[in-house]
């Protein structure tokens, strides 16, 4: 009976030995794939169509997804699938998307609701669906329509005008004449394409989006701007003169729009009229076990919805005697997308600890006027209070004095009780002592003759910035395969300013251009993850890939530049475009 439960158990062992790699091997494909849903814009009105894309990384079959808690609230009109496969630093890759046309079935706030994709659920997307609106008419088979956001505003806040081309026919060569306005910023944001019924009828739209910054108040009149297409056939030579074409000519609907002055309960600072604003602070080390000695980064960002990056006030650093604050040149950025601009400021400084004690760091307090609610907000980073404890001291450097009792000898005698309790064999040891060390220096000095040229000037400075980029590099790919999206931009926009030490205003634009098109590619998705409507999971797969291509370009270029080759790649001249 004892042998066969010892045979049992010795199967059971096989088989999971046998077994275990297997389930290893789906837990892995299981954590690395990846579904996610996207639309194209999440603003509408009831007859728009618009898109929804369903993209999977791991092989994820999309075609049996089931989609009828879809059709609830929207109607399919079309859909088309893609797919594509990359390989990269010998990582194989396998892209499948699908396209699918919606059109909302009614008005209001509409949903789209988790999909299940093999066992996974995509995030919901939340959409506004807007009624139609009685003055358009499909009387005519191309007409303009322009329509602002608010009609009363701020002076220098955000107003979104969006100018929508109707066409219910094939139309070329559409122009207009263009969008001029004194005293107002002007930004074109996005232009978006889908079709809208009007009257019963198809229209395709094309549809600009312009953020207005009116910079003085009073009324601002947005004149009728004017559209020019052809319609039909144009003449196709000598031979067919005659032109079986048409040119029509539209022009948008005037508006106007009161620009308000600033409140007078607004404090004397700079202002920030924003839809949001939101401050943080991010520390490269745990402050609270700063020790002397120690040197920190704290990365201040301030992103605010409505505003553009030179709105954006510059932040002191707080000055602490016993505190050494070193700070980095401000970045600022504007994210664009359909619903406007939003500013982004970078703040980093580092902070050196060079005595001990406990310091109070002062609050960073902005204040904004929130266009929305009409009222004054504070954004803020509460105060801290940071004890910083004085640096451990070993007891190599300490020194560890005899035991009451026991003699020195050469038995029980380190080196460092020889220097602090027996002078006597100090003395008498000194001579060989000063043989060796002559005998170290003339070795050096040999040594550092006998080198092939003189050390360039700089080489310290330049291994130190070396690592440190060395060391950004390494830092941001983890936290690209951690998924830490907000984490990899704050380290890229440093990493940038290594980089482009000379750009006026160094950004992540800047540093697509350092890269291929794997790495614009990914830190779009970086920023559409961080900036877009809808709320998706973010695999910074892609980018850590493109991150350590670019990396080993730049050392490989440095290999080269120190052969009497070509200048690093990161020594162009790109950081100014």
């Amino acid at each position: 009976m004892t042998g066969k439960t010892s045979g049992r158990a010795g199967n059971a062992r096989s088989c999971l030995v046998r077994v275990l790699p297997l389930l290893l091997l789906l837990l892995c494909v299981t954590a690395e794939s990846a579904v996610t849903a996207n639309v194209d814009r999440t603003r509408l009105s009831i007859d728009d169509s618009f898109t929804l894309v369903l993209r999977a990384t791991a092989g994820e079959d999309l075609n049996q997804v089931n989609f009828s808690p879809l059709l609830k609230d929207f109607q399919a009109t079309d859909s088309s699938s893609r797919s594509n496969i990359t390989i990269t630093n010998g990582r194989r890759e396998s892209v499948k998307e699908l396209h699918i046309t919606l059109i909302p079935r009614r008005p209001g706030k509409l949903e789209i609701p988790p999909l299940e994709v093999d066992g996974q659920l995509t995030a919901a997307i939340g959409l506004m669906v807007e009624a139609n609106r009685d003055n358009l008419s499909a009387a005519k088979l191309f007409f303009i329509e322009a329509e602002v956001s608010d009609t009363r505003v701020y002076v220098q806040s955000q107003l979104l005008l969006r100018l929508r081309i109707y066409r219910s026919a094939p139309l070329t060569d559409i122009s207009y004449s263009g969008l001029n306005l004194p005293g107002v910023v002007i930004e074109e944001v996005d232009q978006l394409n889908y079709v809208r019924k009007v009257d019963g009828i198809d229209h395709q739209v094309n549809e600009l989006v312009f953020a207005l910054f009116p910079e003085r108040s009073g009324r601002l009149e947005i004149p009728p701007l004017h559209f020019t297409a052809r319609q039909g056939a144009p003449s196709r030579g000598i031979f067919d003169p005659v032109s079986r074409s048409r040119t029509l000519r539209r022009s948008s609907n005037a508006v106007s729009v009161t620009v308000l002055p600033i409140p007078a309960e607004f404090p004397d600072s700079a202002w920030l009229p924003a839809t949001a604003l939101e401050i943080s602070e991010d520390w490269s080390i745990d402050p609270a076990k700063m020790k002397v000695g120690d040197s920190a980064t704290r990365t201040v960002t301030v992103k605010a919805g409505g505003l553009t990056g030179p709105q954006l006030p510059p932040l002191q650093e707080p000055e602490l005697a016993g505190i050494k604050v070193y700070a980095d040149r401000p970045q600022t950025e504007n994210i664009t997308a359909s619903d406007g601009i939003t500013a982004l400021g970078i703040n980093s400084a580092a902070w050196v600890i060079t005595e001990p004690g406990d310091y109070r760091i002062p609050e960073i307090s902005i204040p904004w006027w929130d266009t929305q609610a009409d009222q004054l907000r504070y954004a803020a980073i509460p105060a801290r209070t940071l004890s910083v404890a004085a640096a451990a001291i070993s007891a190599s450097v300490a020194g560890n004095p005899p035991s009451p009792g026991l003699a020195p000898s050469p038995g029980n005698l380190n080196p460092d009780d020889a220097v602090s309790g027996a002078p006597a064999a100090l003395s008498k040891a000194w001579p060989s002592i000063s043989a060796a060390l002559a005998l170290g220096w003339l070795l050096t000095t040999l040594y550092f003759l006998r080198r092939k040229g003189a050390a360039p000037a700089g080489t310290e400075k330049a291994v130190q910035q070396s690592a440190a980029r060395d060391a950004l590099f390494r830092e941001a790919r983890a936290s690209c395969r951690a998924g830490q999206a907000d984490k990899t931009r704050k380290l890229l926009l440093r990493l940038t300013t290594t980089l482009l030490p000379e750009a006026s205003n160094p950004g992540l634009p800047q540093l697509q251009q350092l890269g291929n098109r794997e790495l614009r590619t990914a830190l779009q998705e970086l920023d559409s993850a961080l900036f877009s409507a809808e709320t998706s999971d973010w695999d910074g797969a892609a980018l850590a890939s493109a991150l350590n291509t670019l990396h080993s370009e730049i050392k490989a270029n440095e290999k080269t530049a120190a052969r009497g080759g070509l200048p690093p790649l990161y020594a162009k001249g790109v950081g100014d475009t």
